[in-house]
């Protein structure tokens, strides 16, 4: 009896239950989302529209810069509208009284923003294999402007699939604004769940890693070269290696790290309940 009445209260506590969102922070967020929106959509478009209309960036780094551009479009139009919907439910306190074309839409943005996750690491990845072919294997790239138009299109089918992982794993979750709520406890959704999403989002530690590998590989080879005085083409790709290098880091840092440590945070608390 006593079991029966605890299972009903956790039950009843995982579903209507949620951290209401302070004012000061709904509105940081609604502007702060809004305003990367509002960029991402526009830098994104003015790249693939330019990419579009020269006919001398077809080749097989420009493909995938487009790929990556694409990306990011589809993610800010989509995926980034959700932490703004979330973020309107728990500040409303809807609870469980969400409306139904609400719901279905986070349960398509969260499985969406795992896919668009496979997508990008897979892009910055063959992005920084290609580069180091480029200095390393100058007459013998191994990602040709054929090959490219057809390791896309795998990139694009792997994503989709993570999608319709994520899509048949919560396809029984209610009130999934409020349980997909970054501030909320992750323990409430199933361990296979958090299981996979663990998986998928150590891809952006291992691409990054990648890409340090390979920049430092690069800017061995391009040390190694003897470099005229006069002509200094070899120290202007090196710096411009390890600027680009240093920026992908720095949005690695900005935006995982946090997550990682606010997820890390929340298992811990969970054992020591536990315990």
């Amino acid at each position: 009896m006593n079991n029966s009445k605890h299972l009903k209260a956790e039950f009843s506590t995982d579903r209507a239950t949620s951290t209401r969102v302070p004012r000061e922070l709904a509105i940081f967020v609604v502007t702060f989302v809004g305003i990367n929106i509002l960029v991402a959509t526009i830098s994104n478009v003015s790249l693939l529209i330019v990419l579009r209309r020269r006919r001398d960036l077809r080749k097989a780094p420009h493909y995938l810069l487009g790929n990556l551009a694409l990306t990011g479009l589809l993610a800010a139009l989509s995926n980034m509208p959700l932490l703004i919907g979330v973020t309107a439910v728990n500040y409303f306190e809807m609870n469980t009284e969400v409306p139904a074309a609400v719901e279905v839409f986070c349960k398509v943005s969260f499985s969406s923003s795992f896919a668009f996750l496979v997508l990008t690491d897979l892009t910055l990845f063959l992005m920084a294999f290609d580069r180091q072919d480029c200095v390393l294997r100058p007459l013998n790239r191994r990602i040709t402007q054929s090959k490219v138009k057809k390791i896309i299109p795998l990139t694009w089918i792997l994503s989709l699939l993570t999608a319709a992982f994520f899509a048949i794993a919560i396809r029984n979750e209610s009130a999934a604004c409020i349980k997909f709520y970054p501030y909320n406890n992750v323990a409430r959704l199933p361990s296979v769940l958090l299981a996979a999403i663990a998986v998928v989002a150590q891809l952006d530690t291992l691409t990054v890693l990648f890409i340090l590998v390979t920049a430092f590989r690069t800017v061995k080879q391009l040390r190694s070269a003897e470099v005229s005085p006069l002509n200094s083409a070899h120290q202007r790709q090196e710096k411009k290696v390890i600027r680009d290098t240093c920026k992908i880091c720095t949005v690695f840092l900005l935006f995982r790290v946090p997550i990682n440590v606010s997820l890390c945070g929340q298992y811990r608390r969970l054992s020591r309940t536990h315990n």
